[in-house]
């Protein structure tokens, strides 16, 4: 899904005292090389916004972009001081992933250039009733108004195909049939990945081919989030990438900067479902129903159930491919 770009102030360097006894979050580095990076947040859980500073060097990086968040919408952002980042998120759901991919311009291959950063929570979920609407902190104060990123850089945004909100947005009968076509690629896709549905055991690399521009290979940078970069390689063609997913994602994103393009790839991945046994549609919606049954009460609830219909579908359609080429004859 597209992520607004608006405008952002100053960090507050203070948080509220009614935070106090929560664990402060940290942001984890995650360098992909060609000046893009990954900010993994650590106690990030019951966190509803918070502010960001990225200390920089100049001398190595410029030009920071802030590419589409994993679990957060970004708010504002600033970047009007050479060595400094400011990035505000606001969590609509205030739990799982977040991860924060970051792009610059590398004035060298030496690899880094971010000396630090540091989060300071403006506010969290209440800690009595689990209403995630709650907030414990005090509401966020007007910020002082910048300039767009994304507009001084001119990027093109463009979100390849999200099966998971597919999922999401889908409203028919649920069927095997209409799961599936959920999954089904078009003759314009500019990303292909293989095997075409990954399950994320934590050892399956996965491989995605991208048609790159020439102009666009010279410039060309990627951020990662739920996954690991294994290799990037170039050709006449475009770009292969090889990640490795982590072990029980089914959010896994690849964000390249290609020119004046960005490609948003969510990868098409779901964590390993024993789906032996299933013969028939008929089979599949008592199966999907059992597995649903025996999940976690938030992935049960009914605006979440949608997870679970796509993680299991996916591994349906996974078992299938698997056998599918086992079938075929070695030559």
């Amino acid at each position: 899904m597209k992520k607004n770009l608006y405008l952002l102030g100053l960090l507050l360097a203070i948080s509220c005292p009614a935070l106090s006894f929560a664990d402060p979050v940290r942001m984890n580095i995650q360098p992909n090389g060609s000046g893009s990076f990954v900010l993994t947040g650590v106690n990030a859980d019951g966190v509803q916004s918070l502010d960001v500073e990225v200390d920089y060097d100049p001398g190595q990086l410029s030009n920071p972009a802030v590419l589409p968040i994993i679990g957060g919408d970004l708010m504002y952002t600033n970047a009007d001081s050479p060595g400094k980042l400011y990035i505000s998120v606001n969590r609509r759901v205030a739990h799982g992933v977040l991860q924060i991919p970051l792009y610059f311009d590398a004035m060298s291959d030496t690899p880094g250039g971010i000396k630090s950063v540091s989060a300071v929570v403006r506010s969290r979920t209440a800690t009595s009733g689990g209403n995630e609407d709650e907030s414990a902190g005090a509401a966020s104060p007007a910020r002082p108004v910048g300039k767009t990123l994304a507009g001084e850089m001119a990027f093109l945004m463009r979100e390849e195909r999200n099966v998971l909100e597919r999922f999401k947005q889908f409203k028919g009968e649920k069927t095997l049939d209409s799961f599936v076509a959920l999954f089904g690629r078009s003759d314009g896709d500019k990303i292909v990945q293989d095997p075409a549905i990954a399950i994320s055991d934590g050892k399956t690399p996965v491989t995605i081919r991208m048609e790159v521009q020439p102009e666009g290979l010279r410039s060309a940078g990627i951020a990662l989030a739920d996954a690991t970069l294994i290799s990037k390689e170039t050709n006449e063609k475009g770009m292969v990438i090889t990640v490795l997913p982590r072990e029980g994602t089914w959010n896994a994103r690849l964000v390249m900067v290609a020119g004046q393009e960005i490609l948003d790839y969510p990868l098409v991945v779901a964590p390993p479902v024993n789906v032996t046994g299933i013969s028939d549609a008929n089979n599949f919606l008592d199966a999907l129903q059992a597995y649903i049954t025996n999940q976690s009460s938030t992935l049960k609830r009914e605006e979440k159930i949608y997870i679970t219909e796509y993680i299991f579908t996916a591994n349906y359609l996974a078992d299938k491919l698997r056998k599918a080429r086992l079938s075929v004859p070695q030559h």
